[in-house]
């Protein structure tokens, strides 16, 4: 399988290039001619500095100051070919304060300067500051060069930073900006840049953005009749940029790929570029590696005789590496991946076992590049063990030790990155790291090692927010700062789930940043996660556990898949076979519990696949170990979104988990972990919103029922419909206990749209969830697909149960699919009576399940009625403090009974 890691990376430095032809494209001022003279002069350095120090006092003598920052701003740029950015810099200031002094406000040569300072004090590495002068350009009214010139800028930066989905938005901002302008130079530059950026993200959608955004800017070059040389830079570029974005898609097409990349190959030769060469042979020898032909080798060497630079040659070595792989020639392709590392690090070529020191990666330019060396070592060594049995763990060994330092390292690029998409985005490459860890774990029989990998990949953004979160509540902050910092990012929110333009979301990103940057920095730290999450010792968890209780975690890929059991004495680490056949089980039974078993050949279906399932993930030895066990499952992946107490554990009728076991899950057991920690004090029992009515959907009638049951039950406040509106939501929710929640919902998934729930008036979307802030026990979405949202490998669904856990929660019943409201209503108002007569959590649910499963007939039985509830998190009861009415009849029934034993001892007697 060709990995992601045909990265950007290769092609960087065309971006970096690029960037500097725009800035000196409309840098230069008018000088004077006596400048220009001592510039073309064969004087020496020291001797050109002395008459351009009297040039520019003369000007002052005179009075000229236009010429004076024309030749100053020109000096500037001198002092920066030289090398000294300090005397650049000094130079800027001067000009700076001399326009402020004239009260020059945001004129042309204001600009100019303002731009050249930022851009100096990032070649000084002094990148907040650049970035802040940066923003303050792009914010200004007037759209000048500068302006593109910022957005390019601070792209860029973004892009350096390995935060793609921020260089993303930036550059479709600018491009968006320059379309407007009809400013066709940038219009390309900035398609560019997006399209780079969205292919290194590589989802389909990303790539999909990246194909229409290139095709566009190609477009328009390609009407010009008379293209300039920055022209056919630009359409070198795209034409590379095409090819790529369509090797990379999962559907990769490869005739469309070759003709670009031979259209970028054409432009190359004409403009006798070597480096855009060697560029476009890598990219054509990694399109012909897709089929493993010998041609992709030919074309990696080609490359290689242009001698390019390390980011590329490190690209191609791993290249190589992946071609001998492919071809089971381990050794080779041990060599050529060490070669890749050792392009961007300092290890011994000739020693394979040699790793790079951690602060090698601190300063490292192209992480993402390093890091995919790395991951792809640790597979070769693992192949390598598999072909050479006699030295197979010592191989183990050493895949385990480079994936341990894969680890640390993404973890490192994880807490520099700011944008939440890019987190995702590391946490799906991380998520690479941990897969491929557990199965070295497996073969060398580490069960424990494996469990800190397999934590590590469920869930951790989740778990540093929630620390964060945690950290700020017990701080000394002042209620100003946390008020502040909640409306910034309230703003975020606004701007991202309403039909606003780029520039006001980007406008609070950068308003956010900023005001955490101005504060003390005792209080920054606070709101940035500064190191990862502790994962839960093993041994620890085990303490905690009942005997009667199992804890099971799973980890897997589309081709590898492990599960680790664990009881209060044992630990048992098991490999899940033909997960490729697994994946297509549960899209078989995903589709079979979305609607009853009406027929016979209905249930046939799912008894079969059901099984399949369960006797992949529940082999013989583990059945045993589980019995009579109630189990909490840390699903994965695909697994995430089916209900395993549906599952068959024989291949016949009705022969359910749910009879054999209660289950409920878990994030993780970290998560759980320090969930159960917070201290939650509600004053509160439970509160209600059932709006029943909507305007374009399907009234609920039974949701309302289903509330005053409830409310029957719990001392509660109800909000019906039209008083169960958004804003009575979010000002009445907090010091409940039980906040439960009874209308439509959507995950999502279907219509790429953000989750949402729907209250009377408006629905609350998942980013507005987010910004709650609870300390709820229990949170219950009785709508559809609240367990449900876009998947990021190695941190779960984005659902709205995710949402609530990420506002405070401490633990969310939720659903599956879209519930029937009859039979939820059922469910629900059960497991409230359940939760009132003192059964935790999960015995309330799994009893309610089971009734309702005991008193339906023929098809009502189906799954699809009673098993999209899940239970998320903490199982423990909740203290329930019941009605006036409940009480008289705890007290009469226990009169009752102690009547009732006393005559029962009397007639004994």
């Amino acid at each position: 399988m060709i990995t992601r890691s045909n990265s950007i990376f290769q092609n960087k430095w065309i971006v970096i290039v690029l960037t500097l032809l725009i800035s000196n494209w409309s840098a230069s001022q008018d000088i004077s001619a006596r400048f220009q003279s001592i510039n073309d002069s064969d004087s020496s350095t020291a001797e050109k500095e002395k008459l351009f120090d009297n040039l520019l006092l003369d000007h002052y003598k005179k009075n000229n100051v236009s010429q004076l920052l024309s030749d100053r701003y020109e000096l500037q740029r001198w002092y920066y070919r030289q090398g000294n950015i300090e005397k650049a810099l000094a130079h800027n200031r001067r000009n700076l304060f001399l326009i402020d002094s004239l009260k020059m406000g945001d004129s042309a040569v204001y600009r100019k300067n303002r731009y050249s300072f930022g851009f100096y004090l990032l070649r000084n590495n002094q990148k907040k500051e650049a970035a802040d002068i940066f923003n303050t350009l792009v914010h200004s009214e007037t759209i000048d060069a500068q302006t593109f010139k910022s957005y390019s800028s601070l792209a860029q930066m973004s892009y350096n930073e390995e935060d793609f989905y921020a260089a993303a938005d930036l550059y479709e901002r600018g491009l968006e900006l320059a379309i407007n302008e009809k400013n066709s130079p940038y219009v390309a530059a900035f398609s560019q840049g997006a399209g780079y950026a969205y292919k290194v993200i590589k989802t389909e959608k990303s790539l999909s953005r990246g194909i229409t955004v290139t095709k566009e800017a190609l477009e328009l070059l390609e009407q010009k009749k008379n293209p300039t040389p920055l022209d056919k830079l630009f359409l070198y570029n795209l034409y590379d940029l095409l090819g790529n974005l369509y090797n990379d898609r999962q559907d990769y097409n490869f005739d469309t790929s070759l003709t670009n990349y031979l259209k970028a190959e054409r432009i190359a030769k004409k403009l006798n570029d070597s480096m855009r060469l060697s560029t476009v042979y890598n990219n054509l020898g990694y399109l012909y590696l897709h089929d493993n032909h010998k041609e992709a080798n030919l074309y990696f060497d080609k490359a290689l005789t242009f001698k390019p630079d390390k980011s590329l040659s490190s690209q191609l070595y791993k290249n190589k590496a992946e071609y001998y792989s492919k071809n089971n020639d381990k050794e080779a392709a041990l060599n050529y991946i060490q070669k890749s590392i050792e392009s961007l690090t300092k290890v011994d070529p000739s020693q394979l076992e040699s790793l790079p020191e951690i602060d090698a990666f601190k300063d490292q330019e192209h992480k993402y590049l390093l890091l995919s060396s790395l991951i792809y070592k640790a597979k070769i060594w693992i192949e390598f063990s598999h072909q050479n049995p006699i030295s197979g763990e010592d191989s183990y060994k050493n895949a385990l030790q480079t994936l341990r330092l894969a680890d640390t390292f993404v973890d490192i690029i994880r807490l520099v990155t700011t944008e939440n998409k890019s987190k995702l985005y590391w946490r799906e490459t991380a998520s690479d790291i941990y897969v491929n860890a557990t199965k070295v774990c497996f073969e060398l029989n580490l069960p424990e090692e494996a469990f800190y990998f397999i934590e590590k990949n469920k869930a951790l953004l989740l778990l540093e927010d929630l620390n964060k979160k945690q950290l700020i509540k017990n701080s000394n902050i002042p209620k100003t700062i946390t008020d502040r910092e909640t409306q910034l990012k309230a703003n975020i929110v606004k701007y991202s789930t309403t039909e606003s333009d780029n520039t006001n979301m980007y406008n609070a990103k950068v308003n956010y940043r900023q005001f955490l940057d101005s504060l003390d920095n005792n209080f920054r730290l606070y709101f940035k996660v500064q190191q990862p999450a502790d994962v839960i010792d093993l041994h620890t968890l085990q303490s905690e556990l009942e005997p009667d209780n199992a804890f099971l975690e799973f980890i897997l890929d589309d081709n590898n898949g492990y599960g680790l059991l664990i009881t209060q004495n044992q630990i048992e680490l098991y490999n899940i076979d033909r997960c490729d056949l697994l994946k297509q089980n549960i899209l078989q039974y995903r589709q079979l519990l979305s609607h009853p078993q009406r027929t016979l050949s209905d249930q046939n279906a799912y008894f079969k696949v059901s099984n399949h399932i369960y006797q992949a993930l529940f082999p013989d030895r583990i059945q045993e170990l589980i019995q009579n066990k109630s189990l909490t499952i840390v699903p994965d992946y695909y697994l995430q979104s089916i209900p395993f107490e549906a599952l068959q554990t024989e291949d016949k009728a009705h022969r359910y988990m749910i009879f054999e076991h209660q289950i409920d899950y878990a994030y993780s057991a970290t998560l759980l972990h320090n969930n159960k920690r917070i201290q939650r004090t509600n004053e509160n029992q439970l509160i209600a919103f059932a709006p029943v009515h909507f305007k374009d959907l399907p009234n609920l009638t039974n949701t309302k029922s289903e509330a005053e049951h409830i409310g029957n039950i719990l001392t509660s406040h109800l909000y019906l419909e039209k008083e169960a509106t958004t804003s009575n939501f979010t000002n009445n929710i907090h010091d409940h206990n039980i906040i439960h929640i009874a209308s439509h919902a959507n995950s999502g998934t279907t219509e790429d749209i953000d989750p949402w729930i729907e209250f009377y008036d408006k629905r609350l979307n998942l980013q507005e969830i987010y910004q709650l802030d609870l300390e709820a026990e229990l949170v219950v979405l009785s709508a559809c697909e609240t367990s449900l949202g876009e998947n990021y490998k190695g941190e779960g669904a984005m659902s709205l149960t995710r949402g609530f856990f990420n506002s405070g929660a401490n633990s969310v019943i939720s659903t599956l699919w879209n519930i029937n409201d009859k039979s939820s209503t059922e469910i629900i108002a059960d497991f409230y009576n359940n939760l009132n007569n003192g059964l935790d959590k999960s015995s309330a649910l799994h009893s309610a399940k089971l009734r309702y499963i005991a008193s339906s007939e023929l098809s009502e039985k189906s799954p699809y009625y009673w098993a999209s509830f899940v239970l998320t998190g903490d199982t423990s009861a909740i203290m329930i403090e019941g009605n006036t009415h409940h009480f008289f009849l705890f007290i009469f029934g226990s009169i009752a009974l102690l009547l009732l034993g006393y005559v029962v001892l009397r007639k004994k007697s």
